[in-house]
């Protein structure tokens, strides 16, 4: 009975440390927000999102702005050169309002991917060039990731590499600006943020392979400490 109790707890330890169940990952895009502006303008994250800057699990910065695409179209046709940049979801996407860098995103859970555009907002050329996301620890980097955007070319940045971090404690969008777009900076345009919540990290196989050898040795020492007849 001993035995079997100490087997039994050792084989349980190594189901726990093993099983990870994170719950469901979070898709953070814009276009169903409870107060959304005409798809010609734009308001603030927070005013688009009821009054809370909490969305998908994270506190996003108040330099986050919702914008339509048509008013970035609106933009295109008063000198702006890119067709292509517009919401990646249908009408909606985020926009660093007065072309504030820096802008951060609060949370714990890992992002994996973003997609980003530069609007050329009525200047033709000009706008953001460079986007870096960099996963912090409080204000210490802990990695980053950088996309390269020019007036044809809105992609995913994968950032999915951020998951072998540990202690993140939110990201921050830093951008590189090309001359000056129609509002007087580097504006870029971001979409389709997708979230996967920090898993527990298994045990690998080999400590399991050793716990569980461990484990007999014990249950065959207490075996033989009970057969053992004193002189």
């Amino acid at each position: 009975m001993f035995a079997r109790k100490w087997l039994a707890t050792a084989l349980a330890v190594g189901v726990t440390l093993t099983v990870s169940r994170p719950a469901g990952a979070a898709f953070v895009a814009f276009d169903t927000l409870v107060n959304l502006p005409a798809t010609n303008s734009f308001r603030s994250l927070s005013s688009a999102n009821g009054g809370s800057s909490v969305l998908g699990g994270a506190t996003w910065d108040t330099n986050f702005f919702v914008v339509g695409g048509g008013y970035i179209e609106q933009f295109q046709n008063q000198g702006g050169s890119n067709p292509f940049a517009r919401p990646q979801t249908p009408n909606f996407a985020l926009f660093n309002a007065n072309a504030a860098d820096g802008l951060t995103i609060q949370t714990t859970d890992i992002l994996t991917s973003l997609w980003l555009a530069r609007p050329d907002m009525g200047r033709g050329p000009s706008g953001t060039n460079q986007v870096t996301v960099r996963a912090m620890s409080g204000s210490t980097v802990l990695a980053s990731r950088t996309i390269n955007l020019t007036s044809t070319t809105p992609a995913f940045l994968d950032t999915s590499s951020f998951a072998a971090l540990t202690g993140v404690t939110g990201y921050r969008l830093n951008r590189v600006a090309t001359g000056v777009d129609g509002y007087g900076g580097g504006h870029y345009i971001a979409d389709s943020f997708q979230f996967q919540p920090v898993a527990v990290v298994p045990v690998p196989a080999t400590a399991l392979i050793f716990a569980f050898g461990a484990a007999l040795a014990l249950v065959r020492s207490h075996r033989q400490s009970k057969r053992t007849v004193p002189a």
